[in-house]
């Protein structure tokens, strides 16, 4: 069973290995892009290094596209283990608040929008779940 700190250092490390291989896909588009600028051959000649360069760029794009797929594979399993720890406390609310702010990365503003509750409400909801969390993990 995942600890809250567990569980948020592992979320924090698989975004931003997803973070960092976006950027790689955003660098490799823009190379393929200047490949293709530069490629205005006539069909029937020799293939220029450009072309070859567009290529392996596009193959990258896409191994890190699939990278990309099995790193958000272990987020949602991740979340999936989490979701069963919060679910294990026993109060919908504490539940819902705890699931919404952590799994949902939801904003407290958008939080208390969905469930009506104000502001202190939900720091006190959290509170409370945070501390019956805590007990759930000892147990």
């Amino acid at each position: 069973m995942l600890t809250l700190d567990e569980y948020l250092d592992e979320k924090k490390a698989l975004c931003d290995r997803i973070r960092y291989k976006e950027a790689r896909i955003l660098f490799f588009r823009s190379k393929a892009n200047a490949c293709t600028s530069r490629y205005g051959e006539k069909i029937g000649s020799t293939p220029s290094p450009n072309m070859h360069m567009m290529e392996d760029a596009m193959v990258e794009v896409m191994s890190l596209e699939d990278e990309i797929a099995g790193i958000k594979a272990e987020l949602s399993m991740l979340n999936d283990s989490f979701r069963e720890t919060i679910h294990r406390i026993g109060d919908v609310r504490l539940e819902m608040v705890l699931e919404m702010r952590y799994i949902e990365d939801g904003t407290w503003e958008e939080i208390a929008h969905a469930t009506g509750y104000s502001r202190t409400q939900l720091h006190r909801y959290l509170s409370q779940g945070l501390n019956k969390l805590d007990g759930v993990d000892s147990s």
